[in-house]
Parts: C-alpha cells; structure tokens; sequence
C-alpha cells in the first residue's frame, strides 16, 4: 500500500484525474466495500519493473456500473500495451462483479497530456465534459502476449 500512495501522489504523466490521497485514505477505501484498489506489477524479459500503475475503481454492484476514480501508469511502462492489459483486466474484474458499464473520466492538468486520448483510444464515449463510458463488452482485450494474474494480500509475489 505505501508504493501505491507513492504513485497516485507522484504519477503525472499518465494520470487520467491526478486525484491525490494519503496512505490513510487508501486504507480506509480498501477496507472498505465500495472502492476497489488494483495494483500493477509489469514484468518482461528485460526485468521486473515492480508495482507500476493503479486503478481505484468505485463500485456499483446493484446499478451494474463501476466508476473509475484513479488510473495511472509510471511513464517507465508506457508505449507497451500495458494500459491496454491493466484497462482488460480491471473490466474482466467489473464484469465478475456484475458490471455492464465502466465510468471514468479525463480531468485534464498541465502535465497529464499523454493520457489525454487514453479513453477515446480504448472506446470510451464521450457522455459531457470530462465524463466518459463504455460497455464492458467494449473494453477492448488484452494484447496476446500478456497475462493477467490477479493477486490478493494472500498471494505471495514471486
């Protein structure tokens, strides 16, 4: 959890929203029902480059929706397809949860412009403003040579 409040108070580049949160805060959504905190690790035959990007999604079982509050990728992983894989994995999550639709948006910063065509490159639909959706059917898949593997507290990392 502390490299993850690392990255969503570091992470400027590829952020779609550069919402900030302290380590306390990040606990007390985890331990929550409502959020859901996913942490990616990327791996290739160059090395481990560790835990790398974060999703923070806000879920809505009964309405069958989840509100993405916070992407973002350390720009060490960018120009991969990873955002592709982490965007694939976290819909497959929503989708096991009941979700049809992901909810995110863009809030543009002086410092964010690489993440500016994220969500119109992956589909999403422009629905006002900085507000955007897509069909969990729509998420695009994950490029062929990567793998999604979910880890929880309980998991060890190798």
């Amino acid at each position: 959890m502390d490299r993850i409040a690392q990255l969503v108070n570091k992470t400027n580049q590829f952020n779609l929203t550069t919402i900030r949160r302290s380590l306390d805060e990040l606990r007390a959504l985890a331990a929550g029902s409502a959020h859901r905190i996913f942490g990616l690790r990327v791996v290739d035959k160059f090395g481990d480059y560790g835990l790398t990007g974060v999703a923070i999604a806000e879920c809505h079982p009964g309405e069958q929706r989840w509100v993405i509050d916070t992407f973002l990728l350390s720009c060490r992983v960018l120009g991969r397809k990873v955002e592709t894989a982490f965007l694939a994995g976290l819909a497959a999550e929503a989708r096991s949860d009941g979700a049809r639709e992901l909810l995110a948006a863009f809030i543009p910063t002086a410092k964010n412009a690489p993440a500016a065509t994220f969500l119109m490159d992956h589909g999403f639909e422009n629905t006002g403003g900085e507000s955007w959706r897509i069909a969990i059917s729509d998420v695009p898949m994950a490029p062929v040579f990567t793998k999604l593997v979910i880890l929880t507290e309980a998991t060890p990392v190798t």
